[in-house]
C-alpha cells in the first residue's frame, strides 16, 4: 500500500518547512519504496505540500505521483488501482 502525505497552511521559512516535510515523507518510505513524489504550493504566507510514496505493483514504469491536471494548476495523490487504465489513457489521445 502506498503512503500519502498532505500538509496544508504551514507558515514559516520555506527551507525549514520543506526539510520537515521531507523527514515526514521519508517515514512513509516502507509503505512505498519504489518512488517518491512531492509537490509544493505557496499562496501568501501559507505553504502547502502533497507527497506520495509509491509501491509499484501495476505498471511499475509509469504512474509516478502526484498526478497533474491538464493545466498543471491542480494535482492529486491517490492509492489504489485503476483497472481500466488502458481505456482511460486512450481517451486523451
Amino acid at each position: 500500500m502506498c503512503g500519502i502525505l498532505g500538509v496544508f497552511f504551514l507558515q514559516g521559512d520555506y527551507t525549514t518547512l520543506r526539510k520537515q516535510v521531507v523527514k515526514m515523507i521519508k517515514r512513509l518510505q516502507q509503505r512505498g519504496p519504489d518512488a517518491t513524489g512531492l509537490k509544493y504550493y505557496s499562496k501568501g504566507d501559507n505553504h502547502h505540500f502533497v507527497g506520495h510514496q509509491r509501491l509499484s505493483i501495476v505498471d511499475p514504469f509509469n504512474g509516478d505521483q502526484p498526478f497533474y491536471g491538464q493545466n498543471k494548476k491542480t494535482c492529486s495523490v491517490t492509492n489504489g488501482e485503476i483497472y481500466n487504465y488502458e481505456e482511460v489513457s486512450n481517451i486523451s489521445n
